[in-house]
This record gives C-alpha cells, sequence and structure tokens, in this order.
C-alpha cells in the first residue's frame, strides 16, 4: 500500500489539502464495491452512508463531507482553521 506522511503540519499547504480532498475514498476505506456502506461512524445496521468518489453522505447520522472529512471523523481529528490540522503527524494508507 502506498503511503502518505505529513509529518509537521507547518509543510502542509493549501494544495497539499486541496489535493488530499478529492482523493476518491475508496482508495483509503474498503467500500467492497459498493456506493452504499454501513455508516462507520455509528451502529449501522442497514446501510446508509452514500460514497461517490471522494464525497459521502449517512443519510441515518447525517455526516457528510469530502475524503479529508471522512478520514478526520473515523481518526477523530479536530481542525483549527480550515488550513492546519493540528497534530504532529496524519498518515493515509491507500488500498492498492
Amino acid at each position: 500500500a502506498r503511503q502518505i506522511v505529513f509529518r509537521d503540519k507547518q509543510n502542509i499547504s493549501d494544495g497539499d489539502i486541496q489535493r488530499a480532498s478529492k482523493i476518491p475514498i475508496n482508495r483509503i476505506y474498503d467500500l467492497k464495491g459498493r456506493k452504499v456502506i454501513s455508516c462507520p461512524f455509528h451502529d449501522d445496521r442497514n446501510p446508509s452512508c452514500s460514497v461517490t468518489d471522494n464525497l459521502f453522505c449517512c443519510f441515518s447520522c447525517d455526516a457528510k463531507g469530502n475524503t479529508i472529512h471522512f478520514v478526520m471523523k473515523l481518526r477523530e481529528i479536530k481542525l483549527l482553521s480550515t488550513s492546519v490540522i493540528p497534530i504532529s503527524r496524519v498518515k493515509l494508507t491507500f488500498l492498492t
């Protein structure tokens, strides 16, 4: 699997954030070839989370956003502002 590692939040540019937000979610999370999955953010017995390219929306818990929002929610990361990630290291693993 390929990896992108951001070692220092000071080195993350707006361009890095833009590019990461456009990565298809199925490259970082196994969707098993489906477009609607059980939402990973709540106890979801019936698939309610729609995933299209780099966007997701859960019709049950109202979680939605792009690839960055998906990873942040999975790893419980919060942003201090729209341009910095307040952690020293974020590691995204891409499925191949």
